[in-house]
């Protein structure tokens, strides 16, 4: 008898992602980034900051994006678009 305990708990985990850091020396660049996170089948990845060449090659990827917010944001996260844009 076959067991599909394993098969209906990959089912329950969901996706995965991975967490997208910058602070280090000689990263790869964003472009690359992207194709590694969909060559590994990865859908959804966690950034830092806002980069605009990161969120660029991002887009129409299909990858979903959580971008972190700095504490010091968190008070008036939902008051000012203007803040979050400038962010």
């Amino acid at each position: 008898m076959r067991s599909t305990k394993s098969k209906e708990a990959s089912k329950a985990v969901g996706s995965v992602g991975i967490n997208y850091g910058r602070i280090a020396d000689n990263l790869p660049s964003v472009v690359k980034v992207v194709q590694l996170i969909k060559s590994q089948g990865l859908e959804r990845v966690k950034v830092y900051d806002t980069d605009p060449a990161i969120l660029r090659a991002l887009s129409g990827t299909g990858i979903k994006v959580t971008v972190d917010l700095p504490n010091e944001f968190l008070p008036t996260a939902d008051l000012e678009e203007a803040d979050m844009d400038e962010y």
